[in-house]
Parts: C-alpha cells; structure tokens; sequence
C-alpha cells in the first residue's frame, strides 16, 4: 500500500497503476506531459530565521525597487522567500503543456504556503503537491508517489542526488540564490535567465514528444526520457544554451 497523503487516499498498487492508464490517456488526448517541480532554489529561495536577516541586504531592498518584487516576508513561518525572476510567466506557460506537480523535500504546511505564491489562485497545482511526509524514502523523492505515468514525467530540480532512481527524467537546472551570498542582488536578479532556458528545452521535448512525423510508435506508447537525453545530447553537440544536467 502505497501513502498518498496529499490527496488524502491510500491507494493499493492496482488501483495506482489503472489510475495511472487512466490518466495518461486523459492528457495524452489533451497533449498534455507531466512536470513535477522542485520549489527551494528552483522556483524560489527561501531563508529561515527573519531576525538575522542580512543588514546589507536589508539596505540593498530597502534602496532599490526592483528588488522589493517578490518578496515576501512569510512571518507565520519566520522566513523570507524571493521568488526567482521569470517564475510566473513560466508556470503559466508550461502549464499549456503540462500537468504541473510541486515536489518538496520542505514540509506539507511550507510547500502550501510557497504554493499560495507561486500560484495564488491555486489553478496550476490542484491537489498535485507533495512534502517530505509524502516521500517513501527518507531524504529521497519518488515517483511512486506521483499519479503519473514515468514515462510522460519530466522533472526540474536543482539537486541530483535527491532523484537517484529517476536521473533519466530529470532536467537540472542551477539553483537560485538570492539572499546570504554576498553579491549584488540586483546583479544576481537580472542575470539569473534558467527558467526562460527551462521553459525552452521543455517545449522542445514536448514537441518532439507529440510529433508524430518523427516516430512510428505511437504516442501514447512513447518515452519522454529518450527525447530529452535526445535533445539534450543535440543542443550540447550545437553549443546551444541548456540547462546543465
């Protein structure tokens, strides 16, 4: 029996697997993938402990407008969270391709306040977001835990090692450091380009993926990991500018 918590369900491996049959078909006919996202340092940085919050960089914020954008001080839970530059307009385009998931090692109650920001009207994510106590493996995400089909599901998350079973999924993109590092911020914020890389590679995937000139199977019974390590493989042959894995 597998813990779905996130949904409120326990569900046995029968029904996950025809709920997975299901499902696939029901976007496959919408031309639809699955992206599960990674929130710390992907989509946002988030610091802890407001109190020792940098007195430099309270004064950087303070003085400059543009970095006053997205910040939100979460004082429910003593933190401070900058959502990283591009991050809406992503979301919203990515979700025309796909079913979108957030998977965070952070607890349920921080991954539904992060959630709220991202996505304040809670039309992107539904019921798709998992914590920490959803994970079967301590310190590891799974996709056995995700209502979906492997092999329609592209990751993007900014560590490797927590996806160990399922690196031929994952597109990894550098993380997002806003605050604690002792460079301009501004610098960091107009510079910081990964989602807009993202957000290309993923449409490039999801084309090849619904492209039914390019492969005799049909789509239904198609793999996304092969197309990514396909493009991927490409665009560092061409010297194009993709996310690093």
């Amino acid at each position: 029996m597998v813990k779905l918590n996130y949904i409120n369900k326990n569900f046995s491996e029968e029904h996950i697997v025809l709920y997975r049959q299901i499902d696939l078909q029901k976007t496959i006919t919408k031309k639809k993938l699955y992206l599960i996202l990674d929130l710390d340092q992907t989509l946002l940085h988030t610091i802890t402990n407001v109190t020792n919050f940098d007195s430099d960089e309270m004064k950087q914020i303070i003085s400059k407008k543009t970095l006053q954008k997205n910040i939100f001080f979460v004082r429910d839970l003593h933190m401070v969270t900058k959502l990283r530059p591009f991050v809406f307009d992503f979301l919203k385009q990515a979700n025309d391709l796909f079913e979108l998931y957030i998977y965070t090692m952070g607890t349920r109650d921080y991954a539904k306040v992060m959630a709220r920001l991202i996505d304040p009207h809670g039309t992107l994510f539904g019921w798709r977001i998992i914590s920490r106590e959803d994970c079967t493996i301590p310190g590891k995400k799974g996709l056995d835990v995700v209502l979906a089909d492997e092999k329609a599901i592209l990751i993007v998350d900014d560590t490797i090692s927590v996806w160990s079973n399922h690196e031929k999924n994952l597109i990894k993109v550098d993380g997002f450091n806003f605050f604690g590092t002792g460079k301009d911020m501004e610098e960091i914020e107009s510079k910081d380009d990964k989602l807009a890389n993202v957000l290309c590679l993923l449409k490039k995937i999801h084309a090849r993926f619904f492209d039914i000139e390019i492969d005799v199977t049909k789509v239904i019974d198609r793999d996304v990991r092969n197309y990514l390590k396909e493009i991927i493989d490409r665009d560092v042959r061409n010297n194009s500018n993709v996310p690093r894995m």
